[in-house]
């Protein structure tokens, strides 16, 4: 499953926030998207993740054109960004349960990639923003996409994690 993007741009009113850009990524593999603050990297990762309309270029999906395509792009692309998009008052368990219901997906609590067992009745306004990345990575888990777009994935991460 290959993802392309030809000659993408994107243009806010009059500032043009990037153009010309051209990738192919295979899914399974990483792609780091590098550049200084207010050059584009997060709406670069907007636009392929379907929030935001593409008016210059084109993407493909095997071979199919998915430009306007959000429905297909919602199906196999999982975009996380650099705000965790957590319910405050939920508690951690009442957070992984949604995020269940919602993709019909289990996360394995016995192997537990983010360990987040030992917090499952924690309310997430009581977790720290460590704690809080790790249980939003762990909805990369649950929906089982085939495309992560992550935004600055390691945000309050300490290096064990």
């Amino acid at each position: 499953m290959t993802l392309t993007g030809h000659s993408l741009a994107c243009q806010r009113s009059e500032n043009l926030i990037f153009s010309e850009i051209d990738f192919s990524i295979e899914a399974g593999n990483i792609c780091l998207v590098k550049g200084p603050n207010g050059s584009g990297k997060t709406t670069l990762l907007r636009l392929l993740a379907g929030f935001l309309k593409v008016e210059i270029g084109h993407l493909i999906y095997n071979n199919k054109d998915i430009t306007n395509d959000r429905e297909i792009r919602a199906e196999y692309f999982l975009y996380l960004g650099h705000q965790n998009a957590l319910k405050n008052q939920l508690t951690v368990e009442d957070q992984i349960s949604f995020w269940q219901v919602v993709s019909n997906n289990e996360y394995d609590f016995n192997n537990d990639p983010m360990e987040i067992h030992s917090i499952l009745d924690k309310r997430l306004y009581e977790c720290s923003e460590g704690q809080r990345r790790r249980i939003a990575l762990t909805r990369l888990v649950i929906e089982n996409k085939k495309f992560w777009l992550l935004d600055e994935p390691t945000v309050s991460l300490d290096t064990k994690n």
